[in-house]
């Protein structure tokens, strides 16, 4: 059970819009029953509480695209000397072949709680599983969110960094980490060589998310 789940009111909060302070009471299914104006005055603590004490309570905010298993770790990476994308997934790749598992982890772990001090409430998180990543960087990433799992909502998504033609493995690689409980499947389409590649990378991908079920929503976790 997250945190979150225990919690029944937020008292003395300050909404947008609206002058005066307020209680907001939360039902047994975690939503928003209501909002009263708060009378003033100090609360008892509870458990099932929290007191914004005078402060703006708005909605968490939504990181859609994220690379935790890459997080803080820019000092792993030579420089971009010409400054494009390529050279930049060039010089990553290099890297990650140099990360160990509780490097990965930790850092992923960092990243997650920075992400909750700054009001984030759910991840989409694009795990690399290129040629020079395999399926490391996505067991330690798997792994933090577990140890996270009641503090913060994050959806995996299955990215094959270096391509899936010219990755060689590469649709492999997606299938076990479907299996293994990432939630979507990505792509990089212009990653590949020529435009009829790109294309074809489109058609796998394609063909993956329906084969495992992913072509709608992703599976309740």
């Amino acid at each position: 059970m997250k945190l979150v789940d225990q919690i029944r009111r937020i008292t003395n909060a300050r909404l947008r819009g609206r002058s005066g302070l307020f209680h907001i009471d939360i039902d047994a299914n975690g939503e928003i029953a209501g909002a009263t104006e708060s009378p003033g005055g100090r609360f008892a603590f509870a458990a099932d509480q929290i007191a914004a004490a005078g402060g703006l309570v708005v909605p968490s905010s939504i990181d859609a695209h994220l690379h935790l298993e890459l997080a803080y770790s820019l000092d792993r990476v030579p420089e971009n000397k010409s400054g494009t994308l390529l050279e930049a997934i060039r010089l990553r790749s290099e890297a990650k072949q140099t990360m160990t598992p509780e490097s990965v982890c930790e850092r992923a772990l960092r990243g997650i709680g920075d992400e909750i001090a700054f009001g984030t409430g759910a991840i989409r998180n694009h795990v690399d599983v290129g040629s020079t990543a395999g399926l490391r960087l996505c067991e330690d990433v798997l792994a933090a969110r577990e140890r996270t799992r009641d503090r913060m909502d994050i959806e995996l998504v299955a990215f094959p960094q270096d391509g899936i033609l010219r990755g060689p493995g590469a649709i492999d690689r997606m299938r076990a980490a479907l299996r293994m409980g990432v939630d979507l499947v990505g792509g990089i389409a212009h990653h590949e060589p020529t435009p009829t590649d790109s294309q074809r990378h489109m058609e796998l991908i394609f063909d993956l998310a329906e084969e495992s079920g992913r072509s709608q929503n992703a599976p309740n976790r």
